[in-house]
């Protein structure tokens, strides 16, 4: 099923314990969380990937990523590469395979092209020019 880990922060007197988000937070968006805490712009000339979650973690903003992009390449047990994008209803691998989160979790069944409603194709095509932009 992905990417599904949680994430807990602690930061007595900054985060309010007990709050919750279910907001997408992707690996790159660590740096210019961290950066954005700490009161540092980002070094001169360079271009950051990801989005600060800074505000989400502090209430003071709701700052979220329509999508995340995982590339997961293990060294173990011959388990192939994967390349996809997904937000909370949709997820589309590099391959094509494309699949509606809602109604199958487990990625049993990818869709055809012919089951796809119009809210689906258009992320699958707007997850696609993710995926062709980060080759």
């Amino acid at each position: 099923r992905g990417i599904h880990v949680p994430l807990i922060a602690n930061w007595p007197g900054t985060i309010a314990p007990g709050r919750v988000s279910d907001a997408l937070i992707d690996f790159t968006d660590f740096l210019p969380t961290l950066l954005e805490a700490a009161g540092v712009a980002p070094p001169a000339g360079r271009v950051l990937d990801g989005l600060s979650f800074y505000g989400q973690l502090t209430g003071t903003a709701d700052t979220t990523r329509a999508w995340a992009f995982c590339h997961y390449a293990p060294m173990w047990n011959n388990i192939p590469d994967r390349r996809y994008v997904h937000d909370h209803a949709w997820k589309l691998y590099e391959d094509g395979r494309f699949f509606d989160l809602a109604a199958d979790p487990e990625e049993t069944r990818a869709l055809a092209e012919s089951e796809l409603t119009p809210e689906a194709r258009q992320a699958r095509t707007r997850f696609r020019a993710v995926l062709d932009q980060l080759q």
